[in-house]
């Protein structure tokens, strides 16, 4: 478990760092969801060691698509900040957190999650982090 939990917490720190804003930058409830959606998945799995295991390669496999495309589409963010608009990198967790949840236990489960992650995406376009397209691609990753 100790390998797994390490693990995790590599592959949700790519996630927070890949291609992050400055430490500068405005924290708000996007970012705390950021964190609080894959901890909250994670936590539903405590006692599903097959769930975790699935977990943990779905972030992972998120990260890797995440991280691939921002490398490889060069996008300017609707904010004038270079080259790393697409896709949508926190709807992305977001979404990947929520759909686990979903077809791990259930949509009655998973529902507020969904809330939630939309919530993200909304935000994102909102601050001017993100265009809709983005944040519509990093949910699609995600889900």
């Amino acid at each position: 478990m100790f390998r797994h939990a390490l693990i995790f917490c590599v592959l949700i720190g790519n996630s927070l760092t890949v291609h992050a804003e400055p430490m500068f930058f405005r924290a708000g409830l996007d970012d705390a969801l950021l964190a609080a959606l894959p901890l909250s998945a994670l936590w539903m799995s405590k006692e599903d060691r097959e769930g975790q295991i699935q977990f943990f390669k779905s972030i992972g496999l998120n990260t890797l698509a995440v991280s691939a495309l921002k490398e490889s589409v060069d996008k300017e963010r609707p904010n004038g900040k270079c080259c790393d608009s697409f896709p949508s990198g926190h709807t992305s967790t977001a979404f990947v957190s929520a759909s686990f949840m979903h077809h791990r236990y259930g949509l009655r489960t998973a529902l507020p999650a969904y809330v939630m992650a939309t919530y993200v995406g909304y935000v994102r376009v909102d601050d001017e982090k993100h265009f809709a397209e983005d944040v519509i691609a990093g949910a699609a990753i995600g889900y």
